[in-house]
């Protein structure tokens, strides 16, 4: 008995023919596709010579492939600038242009090129709005969000936050995945900004929301605040190895959250003393986490460290290096200022004591204008040397005095 896809194959120009192929890719995650590049080819045999629109329907359902499959993200942004490029000379907005501009921003994101994805999301925004589309709205608020956390620009992040749910709330979709993702972005604005006892705080409501991929990332993420804490590393090992059996179950591509668990629990190796292993876990995850730029920047803040003791002061000079073009590249400015904090060391250490205060001096005014208590109060403390060693007892003894209490958040 013949089946409907045999029928379809001997109808190569129909468009019911290029439909078939678009459906089953979309349905893989369910469906298995046995040998994907020769159904490519099949499906190519229509698509090559088809109207614009279809072209860029089928181009958006390999890059869901791609995704669905974790050959990359790079193979997947491909697809998604090629089914963007088929819909340029279309007058107005459509739902499918707006899916494939929405998912390239959460896509560029992904891989740190912030300022592109940021400027995507704006789009994915108007065309949402214009189409009327709410929940596309709100994804699109939440990948630029996420961009300005990553770069370090948290007030406008927490206003995106705030818009966002405000718009779950007019449409009944409180406590959704989305509006969780929003309160977690949220909540990591203070993470960012060393106001530890308010980010506990909040992980610990987004504990309770029985969501399991925010079971995985409010062990995760509180982990984090952990080991930064000083918490015991017995419990913080048990809290990433729960996230680790969690995160496979929960999302399709877990690589960057399991090997970002690997990141804090090197960090809690060297918080242990165990230097040379720490180290080794911090450059293999840095290789492999190249492409996801939180867990990477995670990696550098600590490789980058003279104070971690891992390396002598000339590598940790190229590190340094390393952890300011990664910076630059992805315009992430509280990784650019801490990466000046980093060479701030160095040239200290080395007794360039000017240049020194210069690089604190630069870095203090940055994390005060981001509101970022730790760094701040960081930053503040070396200078205070460095003017004690000049003789200026009375202002280090005031920059001190200001510093302590930033300690405490």
């Amino acid at each position: 008995m013949l089946r409907v896809a045999d029928i379809i194959m001997r109808f190569p120009k129909s468009q019911v023919y290029g439909s078939y192929f678009e459906s089953r890719f979309l349905a893989a995650r369910t469906i298995p596709i046995q040998n994907p590049e020769a159904e490519i080819e099949l499906a190519n045999l229509y698509f090559n010579h088809a109207p614009l629109l279809e072209r860029a329907q089928w181009n958006n359902a390999l890059a869901v492939y791609s995704a669905i499959q974790g050959k990359g993200i790079m193979e997947s942004i491909q697809y998604r600038e090629k089914s963007i490029a088929f819909t340029d000379g279309f007058t107005e907005p459509t739902q499918l242009r707006l899916h494939a501009t929405a998912a390239m921003a959460d896509a560029l994101c992904s891989i740190g090129r912030f300022t592109a994805a940021r400027a995507l999301a704006q789009s994915a925004q108007q065309m949402a709005q214009f189409l009327g589309h709410i929940l596309e709205h709100v994804q699109a608020v939440a990948t630029e969000a996420r961009c300005c956390l990553s770069i370090g620009d948290f007030k406008v992040a927490a206003q995106l936050c705030e818009r966002g749910r405000g718009l779950l709330l007019d449409c009944g979709m409180q406590g959704t995945y989305l509006d969780l993702g929003l309160q977690n972005y949220a909540t990591e604005i203070h993470h960012f900004k060393t106001e530890f006892l308010e980010a506990r705080t909040l992980y610990a409501q987004l504990a309770n929301s029985g969501k399991t991929y925010f079971a995985a990332l409010v062990l995760l993420n509180p982990a984090t605040l952990d080991q930064e804490m000083g918490v015991e590393s017995t419990l913080v090992r048990r809290n990433l190895e729960a996230a680790q059996l969690q995160f496979p179950t929960t999302t399709v591509s877990p690589e960057g959250e399991l090997l970002t668990c690997e990141a804090v629990s090197a960090a809690l190796t060297l918080r242990d003393g165990d230097t040379t292993t720490a180290r080794s876990t911090f450059e293999w995850v840095f290789a492999k986490l190249n492409m996801h730029a939180e867990g990477a920047n995670f990696c550098l803040d600590r490789l980058a460290d003279l104070d971690t003791g891992m390396y002598d002061v000339q590598s940790t000079l190229r590190w340094a290096g390393v952890y300011l073009g990664f910076a630059m590249r992805t315009k992430n400015n509280l990784s650019l200022v801490k990466a000046l904090r980093c060479l701030g060391q160095i040239v200290a250490v080395e007794g360039d004591q000017a240049t020194a205060l210069s690089l604190f001096q630069v870095a203090l005014d940055q994390f005060i204008a981001m509101d970022v208590h730790l760094w701040r109060a960081d930053c503040m403390v070396r200078i205070a040397k460095i003017l004690a060693g000049r003789g200026e007892i009375l202002e280090g003894k005031e920059l001190l005095r200001s510093a302590r209490p930033l300690f405490d958040r």
